[in-house]
């Protein structure tokens, strides 16, 4: 797609890792996944709770484990470029997984090779979408008196958005 005049492509880049709201929006929509997925695996309305809270025992320790890793890597990941990035969280994701079901293999006897894999696969599936793009680095457009205004464009020129003729605020207003 072509840009108009006077816009440049912005890069993608990571959502900020270190950000209170990242790291929340990360916990609900991988939450909002294990009920989805806790729907889909109860028939029965009664059996979902307890599904969702025996799968959320095996995926929070690894998102916690993995958030806080993450958090510390922030500053790297934030100068690394966006393919180096989401490679290095992709990275990190598959590293965590395998180090917590190895733990978990340790003490519980009943998980299984598959079980293990499964999980590891889950979660670099979720990997993927908060390793995605950070919907701040689009051009967010506002509406503003029925002009619309490009956001960005008007950040970086430092004043207020241009207003077209014709609409300027009356003098005899009172």
């Amino acid at each position: 797609m072509r840009t108009s005049i006077n816009q440049n492509r912005i890069p993608l880049s990571l959502p900020e890792l270190r950000n209170l709201g990242t790291i929340l929006r990360i916990l609900l929509l991988v939450n909002a996944v294990v009920m989805i997925a806790a729907f889909v695996r109860e028939e029965r309305g009664a059996a979902i709770s307890d599904a969702w809270v025996q799968m959320s025992a095996v995926v929070e320790p690894h998102l916690l484990c993995e958030l806080l890793i993450l958090y510390l890597l922030a500053p790297w990941l934030e100068r690394a470029p966006y393919a180096i990035g989401a490679s290095s969280v992709m990275a990190v994701t598959l590293a965590v997984g395998l180090g917590i079901n190895t733990a978990l293999a340790a003490l519980i006897p009943d998980m299984t090779t598959g079980a293990m894999l499964r999980h590891v696969m889950f979660s670099l599936l979720i990997a993927g979408v908060p390793a995605g793009p950070d919907p701040a680095a689009f051009p967010v457009q506002q509406h503003y008196r029925g002009i619309v205004v490009d956001a960005q464009r008007t950040a970086a020129r430092g004043n207020r958005p241009r207003r077209p003729r014709g609409s300027f605020p009356r003098s005899d207003a009172g």
